[in-house]
């Protein structure tokens, strides 16, 4: 049974790296993965690096209210400061991230006091006229080591990122609007789930819509909300959403919920 995976449990050998790693582990061949927000929360940001290049660096970032990723590019302008830039359509620069690889994350202590090697970055996000500048902040949530921009999911079996990232937002928008009967048609049966903590299975839609309420409470909807259904967490078990509370398959077809 896949269960919820935390960022500090991806990132433990990265603790135990040296802060001299903190540009040298980008040249690993993968996507990293951060998850953050600009402005001081007020709006949720998601970022990926790429592979590094000498000191060229390539990435995308995405705002949850609308999944559409934002291509980046830029440089390394030290061992810890990166400098990424978005371009507009007529190829102006329509945005510059000025980051830093931060030695302690600012919003959480840790006991050993141990400097952090690529865990955070730490920033301002400038508009292309530079009469806005907001402060940034992102957290390493997963490394996917050898994958590729458009085959993340490749390691859950998925070939095409595009059809499983079309599912799991189906899925999701069916679950935040009530829709019992899209979402049951977006699972693979048997599908897994749980309530009053006793673990089950629904053969069928129709055994599947008769515990509906009893299992789509409105906190576990709530999580689900709260989850961002583009370049989700994935290993060989699965394709994950919000920590773990729903997982898909290749395909994204639903096939465990962890309420």
């Amino acid at each position: 049974m896949p269960l919820p995976c935390t960022r500090y449990s991806l990132i433990l050998i990265l603790l135990l790296a040296g802060p001299s790693l903190a540009a040298q582990l980008l040249d690993e061949r993968g996507l990293y993965d951060y998850a953050g927000d600009l402005d001081h929360g007020k709006l949720r940001i998601g970022l990926t690096l790429f592979q590094r290049d000498g000191q060229r660096v390539s990435g995308s970032y995405f705002y949850p209210k609308h999944l559409k990723d934002i291509p980046l590019s830029g440089e390394f302008t030290g061992e810890r400061d990166l400098v990424l830039k978005e371009k507009g359509a007529a190829g102006q620069v329509a945005g510059t991230f000025r980051l830093h690889f931060a030695e302690q994350d600012p919003r959480h202590s840790r006991s050993n006091g141990a400097p952090l090697t690529i865990d955070v970055l730490t920033g301002t996000w400038m508009n292309g006229g530079g009469s806005k500048t907001y402060p940034v902040y992102f957290a390493l949530t997963q490394i996917l080591p050898g994958a590729e921009v458009g085959h993340r999911y490749r390691v859950a079996g998925a070939e095409d990122d595009t059809v499983v990232e079309r599912n799991a937002q189906a899925f999701w928008r069916a679950v935040v609007r009530g829709d019992r009967s899209e979402v049951a048609k977006l699972l693979r049966y048997p599908v897994s789930y749980s309530v009053s903590g006793k673990r089950t299975t629904a053969g069928n839609s129709q055994s599947f819509l008769s515990m509906y309420d009893r299992l789509f409470t409105k906190k576990f909807v709530g999580r689900i909300r709260e989850g961002v259904p583009h370049n989700m967490f994935a290993n060989a078990q699965g394709i994950m959403l919000a920590d773990g509370a729903v997982w898909f398959d290749a395909e994204a077809r639903v096939f465990a919920l962890n309420p």
